[in-house]
């Protein structure tokens, strides 16, 4: 084989070399970054489920805490419509309707059968109320869980993106430097050759 022949095959070789190393960080770069789209992507489906089944199990608590709350009333209601009764009929037999100790006890019965509604009222509004920011921070961790996935893929990607000009750059400069070496070679046998050829007169 001649010698610009062997030049050249020295250099195909570095700059198989070097492309094959490139090819190689190139698809490391990329599988790292598919793991990464298929991490952030389980993140946010599991998110998502969390989210659904955690809000459907908060609604229901939502209506339980809302039909308890009706029913706690009309209980009451109840009971005070039975005192309102035995009240009446007690004063009816002692012939108190109409007397002012009659008329008290009614106002007292009905501000107390009141203030105890209201109270149910106001306790079914907080529970619900409190279950609904429940929803609320369900709903922001779902936000946040999908925000940090995807700020892990958006790195994962840079960081693919980086390690592929790396590659890219190390290859180039591979090759280059390869085709340098190759030319001073080929410089140098030419020299050494043409000093050959002024000192014998003849090409071996």
């Amino acid at each position: 084989m001649g010698m610009t022949a062997m030049l050249v095959a020295g250099f195909a070789l570095s700059a198989a070399g070097a492309m094959s190393q490139r090819s190689s960080a190139r698809a490391a770069a990329k599988a790292q970054v598919n793991f990464a789209g298929q991490e952030r992507d389980a993140a946010i489906e599991s998110a998502q489920e969390t989210r659904e089944s955690s809000v459907a199990a908060i609604h229901e608590t939502q209506v339980d805490v809302i039909l308890e709350g009706k029913r706690v009333k009309s209980d009451a209601a109840r009971r005070a419509d039975a005192e309102r009764s035995t009240l009446l009929a007690i004063a009816g037999e002692r012939g108190q309707l109409g007397t002012t100790s009659y008329m008290r006890q009614q106002l007292a019965l009905n501000y107390f059968h009141e203030v105890g509604q209201g109270r149910v009222d106001r306790q079914m509004h907080e529970q619900v109320d409190s279950l609904q920011r429940d929803k609320q921070q369900v709903v922001s961790d779902q936000k946040r869980v999908i925000d940090n996935a995807s700020l892990s893929y958006y790195g994962a990607s840079v960081d693919a993106k980086l390690a592929k000009a790396a590659a890219d750059r190390k290859a180039f400069f591979q090759i280059a430097q390869a085709g340098v070496e190759a030319g001073k070679s080929y410089f140098s046998a030419q020299a050494t050759q043409s000093i050959a050829t002024n000192n014998t007169g003849s090409v071996n």
